[in-house]
């Protein structure tokens, strides 16, 4: 079944767990219809089987926390620094990256390296 997530808010956290759902595509609302129906058309035509239609409510949902009792505090700083950028820029890569003043390369080594959940 493929997702398209509607909503209203484009928090990482509800960005994430879009992705961790299966979220073919994502679209926060104000959104413009055209590219709604060229979402849907895509999917449609790549569908086998029946239509479904399901309303999920993502809002009280936890994001699982990270483990990072064995970073040294200045990681576990660096690590909330880069959370909080890729928040402020709804996850965008090379806008945190230029916002810390790092390339977007080193950005997304940390990111793999302190396992920083990112759709």
């Amino acid at each position: 079944m493929q997702v398209v997530m509607l909503t209203g808010t484009d928090t990482l956290n509800v960005v994430f767990e879009a992705g961790r759902c299966g979220a073919a595509a994502y679209l926060t609302k104000p959104f413009e219809v055209e590219r709604l129906l060229e979402i849907l058309k895509n999917l449609l035509e790549d569908q086998e089987g029946p239509i479904e239609v399901e309303r999920v409510n993502l809002s009280k949902i936890e994001p699982p926390k990270q483990d990072d009792s064995a970073l040294s505090p200045l990681e576990r700083m660096e690590r909330k620094m880069i959370v909080e950028m890729l928040k402020e820029t709804a996850g965008n890569k090379f806008k945190a990256a230029k916002r810390l003043g790092i390339g977007r390369q080193t950005l997304y080594n940390k990111i793999k390296e302190y396992g920083v959940d990112v759709l």
